[in-house]
């Protein structure tokens, strides 16, 4: 439902998924969304596997007394905590 709600924000060229990032052997183990370009090394159903090259962000959910507060990591450093429309306005900003 979250990614349906961020899809039509996401930059030309990238993409939503929930899935996990992979840098030479090191994992970011299960994230609950990635946005990312393509290629990705593996897709199962809507579970993309894709390199750290490829990788824009990571966004982790968590849910504080009802309230979804929304995690985004970007691969140039940045974090930012906050709900749904604060990381809307971080995803407008996301280069190809």
């Amino acid at each position: 439902m979250i990614k349906s709600e961020l899809l039509p924000y996401l930059p030309e060229g990238l993409h939503i998924s929930k899935g996990e990032v992979i840098k030479d052997n090191n994992s970011s183990g299960d994230c609950d969304l990635i946005i990312y370009k393509k290629l990705v090394l593996f897709q199962y159903g809507s579970v993309a596997i894709v390199p750290y090259t490829n990788a824009k962000a990571i966004i982790e959910i968590e849910d504080k007394l009802g309230i979804k507060i929304f995690t985004l990591s970007k691969y140039d450093g940045e974090i930012m905590e906050g709900e749904l429309q604060k990381i809307i306005e971080a995803i407008k900003d996301l280069k190809d």
